[in-house]
This record gives structure tokens, C-alpha cells and sequence, in this order.
């Protein structure tokens, strides 16, 4: 998976650099380009996820997990997580070696904690690497804080572990562009704050690019 991490950062590069350079316009701070945050690995391991900062203050702030979180978004921070392009710098998560790019998704500390006391099993999710997408990413979406939500992840998780094979692994990846340009990432509470049109035009430029990138990467 490194290989392919590798591979997939020449059609990502150009991405990265543009979003990175975005994020420093709206922030005003090389800092905060980028977020890490905590996150469940395999066998429950900690490891700090890296991603496109799109929220104000969070590290200031304390995340509200489950909660309304719309007032903090930047203009176009909605779009970068309802496109899934924040977690473009989870390349180097792979290349780290705490994730793959095919696998079931990272929790946060809190949220895994949360799922692990109401749902019946949710460790057994950790027997494998997590990875950027997977089949409850494309099938089921982002679980909002609710036990049904996140029994269906497991279940999703759980049948993509008893089904691996590298044509599931391919099928998950052509789909996984689709699945970008549909826009069901975060972002339920979106709303019509000055700035967020121009924000969705990028972001909507951000995801086409990207599906492009990433379908030709699974052709290969």
C-alpha cells in the first residue's frame, strides 16, 4: 500500500499544494494548514491522523462530537469534508504505516469509546489496518452519533473483513471517486454563511480534479 501511496501522490500533488495554499489564505497561518487529531488504529493503537484544517479554533476548542459544529466551519472547510479532499494528507498515513488506503474507517478517541459501550463487538472492526475509504464509507456515509448509525458501520466493516480480496479492493476504489463528487461527506449542518458559495464552486473544481486523479490511479 506504501507503493500505491506513493504512486498517488503525483496526481494528488498539485491538490494538496492548492488547497494547502487556500487554507493559508483563510487561516493566515502556516500552522494551521493542517489539523492531527488522535485517532483508533489497528489493535486499538493511538495514532495522530493528518488532515486539511477545516474548522476555526479547534485547537482552542474542544471538538463537540455529536454535536452542531456548522458555526466553526470556514467557507470552505464545508466543502473540503462533504468532498472527503480534507483527507488527502492521509498519504502520509500510509506511508507512516497507520493506515491503508482501503479499510474500515479511524474513529476518533471519544467516538470509538462511545461505539465500543453501545455496540456489541465494535473492536473487532481494529483486527485489520483502517483506511482512507471502505465499503461503509461508500455504502452507509458518515455515522452521525447514533448506535444504529454506527451498528450498521460495523456491520459494513465486519463483511468488507470476511470478503477482502483485491477485486473488492479495486471495486471500492473506482466507486470511491463517485462516491466524492456526490458530496455526502460531513456536512449536514451546513449553512448559507457569506462566502460559502464561492466555496462550494472550488470545492466542487477541488472534487472533479480529484475523481479524475483517483479513477485513472485505480484504471492503472
Amino acid at each position: 500500500m506504501k507503493s500505491v501511496a506513493l504512486a498517488a501522490l503525483v496526481p494528488a500533488l498539485p491538490l494538496l499544494v492548492l488547497i494547502g495554499l487556500a487554507n493559508l489564505l483563510v487561516f493566515r497561518d502556516p500552522r494551521k494548514v493542517f489539523f492531527r487529531q488522535a485517532r483508533v488504529g489497528l489493535h486499538e493503537r493511538p495514532f495522530l491522523l493528518v488532515k486539511f484544517r477545516t474548522m476555526w479554533d479547534t485547537d482552542a476548542m474542544p471538538s463537540n462530537w455529536g454535536g452542531d459544529e456548522s458555526h466553526r466551519v470556514t467557507p470552505i472547510g464545508g466543502f473540503l469534508r462533504k468532498s472527503h479532499l480534507d483527507e488527502l494528507p492521509q498519504l502520509w498515513n500510509i506511508l507512516r504505516g497507520h493506515m491503508d488506503i482501503v479499510g474500515p474507517r479511524p474513529e476518533m478517541v471519544k467516538a470509538h469509546q462511545w461505539a465500543v459501550a453501545r455496540v456489541p463487538g465494535f473492536k473487532a472492526r481494529l483486527w485489520m489496518r483502517p483506511g482512507i475509504t471502505g465499503l461503509a464509507q461508500i455504502r452507509s456515509g458518515y455515522a452521525l452519533a447514533e448506535v444504529d448509525a454506527y451498528a450498521t458501520k460495523l456491520a459494513d466493516d465486519l463483511e468488507y473483513m470476511a470478503r477482502l480480496s483485491l477485486v473488492q479492493d479495486l471495486l471500492l476504489l473506482i466507486k470511491t471517486p463517485f462516491w466524492m463528487l456526490r458530496l455526502k461527506g460531513w456536512g449536514g449542518h451546513e449553512d448559507e454563511r457569506p462566502g460559502l458559495r464561492l466555496g462550494r464552486a472550488i470545492g466542487m473544481l477541488l472534487a472533479v480534479s480529484v475523481a479524475l486523479a483517483l479513477g485513472c490511479q485505480a484504471a492503472v
